[in-house]
């Protein structure tokens, strides 16, 4: 008998993007000369509370911070690009910056940034997250040398925690020294998001579109998949996206039960086309129906943009491990028109009877009868298939095995 699994619904609501969600984007100390006129400028998804991070400025000369400053504020829809906004921050030495109209700023007066920007060699700006003090990105600039491991937390400004702050395995760039020395310049991202590189140097462009910035992330929102029957079946949602051409869909058997053996490799499974550019969100999925044995299987997303360029989504895994209790499951969907899964799992060889009766007690239809080896299984009722000419209202269904017995209602909504 083959073995077909249990229906469910697992949402994995990632909130993350394909690429980064949250990043530097460019720094200058020396807009109008004189080191003066310095900014800070951080990409976010537009609607983003800014107050949930933190800018740390540190010394290379004992890699030491000597200013830290929690932002404020929301990232406005004014400007963006593709669900992204700017977000600036300036200092007392910004007075000649005037940020676009809608960009979300914030100037800082002291905690160490009432002297502005630091352009000694070296010196870094880390972002953290301001309750945890954990590196979320950060550019370490005017260094030849590898940048430092860590950065030793000093009282002003008062960064978060105890420190110190790891550098270690985060997006932090170790530029040339005196990059941005010329009046004007900045250093700032090129190509997609976090995943780009930093441009040595360029003019300064305070919120609004780096030079060489061709687009900004796709932005993945939600990643579910669904049991069906042997079936899975994938969906994700983008909220916005830029030249995307598709998606690749990986899977990887961790383990197979059935067969008493590890697979460790990813394949590919399929592909399903992008919509190149939208601001607008769009609704995909992929059935994979060769499930041929039970165990944990993971799937992933490789999003592909159509200059070859690609990023990975976070995996979600499915657990189909060996059968432990007699269970019924709730069937999905519910309510349901005209047809809907019913699922059980019996952890033995045993005869199985599955019925669904009225409100009334009266049975009206048997939809499994027969001896069944252990494993999970989902049988589907439908109105259609079976015939039945039944009108809206509650209805059950029961499971009958050896001593086991459960019963479960639903609703047929027309």
């Amino acid at each position: 008998m083959k073995k077909i699994l249990t229906v469910s619904v697992v949402t994995i609501l990632l909130n993350l993007m394909l690429y980064a969600q949250v990043w530097i984007n460019e720094i200058s100390y020396d807009m109008t000369g004189a080191d003066t006129d310095d900014f800070i400028e951080i990409v976010a998804p537009t609607g983003t509370d800014m107050s949930i991070y933190g800018i740390l400025l540190a010394n290379g000369n004992g890699d030491v911070s000597y200013g830290y400053t929690q932002l404020s504020g929301t990232i406005s829809s004014t400007n963006a690009n593709n669900g992204f906004g700017f977000f600036l921050l300036l200092s007392n030495e910004s007075s000649s910056i005037t940020p676009p109209a809608g960009i979300t700023y914030l100037t800082v007066t002291g905690s160490g940034f009432g002297s502005g920007i630091q352009n000694g060699s070296p010196d870094g700006i880390l972002l953290l997250n301001h309750s945890t003090g954990a590196t979320i990105h950060g550019i370490w600039y005017e260094e030849t040398d590898t940048p430092p491991s860590s950065i030793t937390r000093n009282s002003t400004g008062s960064p978060p925690g105890t420190g110190p702050y790891s550098m270690t395995g985060v997006d932090v760039e170790s530029l040339g020294e005196s990059d941005v020395s010329d009046v004007g310049m900045s250093l700032s991202m090129s190509g997609s998001g976090k995943s780009g590189v930093w441009e040595v140097p360029t003019s300064g462009t305070p919120g609004s579109m780096n030079t060489g910035q061709t687009s900004l992330p796709v932005e993945l929102v939600k990643f579910t998949f669904l049991l069906k029957g042997n079936e899975v079946h994938l969906k994700w949602i983008t909220k916005t996206e830029v030249n995307n051409y598709g998606f690749e869909i990986e899977k990887c058997l961790t383990q197979s039960l059935s067969q008493g053996k590890g697979v460790n490799g990813w394949e590919k499974i399929g592909f399903v086309p992008g919509a190149g550019n939208s601001n607008s969100p769009r609704n995909y999925s992929f059935a994979d129906k060769n499930i041929v044995s039970y165990g944990k299987i993971s799937y992933r997303l490789k999003q592909l943009d159509s200059d070859g360029k690609f990023e990975y989504s976070k995996t979600v895994e499915v657990d189909f491990g060996s059968v432990k209790d007699f269970a019924l499951f709730q069937n999905y969907p519910n309510p349901f028109n005209p047809s809907t899964f019913i699922s059980y799992s019996i952890p033995q060889a045993v005869h199985v009877k599955l019925s669904v009766f009225n409100v009334l007690g009266s049975e009206i239809v048997t939809l499994v009868h027969e001896f069944q080896e252990a494993g999970y299984y989902s049988k589907e009722f439908s109105i259609d298939q079976n015939g039945l000419n039944l009108t809206n209202g509650v209805y059950f269904y029961k499971l009958e095995v050896g001593n086991f017995t459960a019963t479960k209602k639903f609703i047929l909504m027309k």
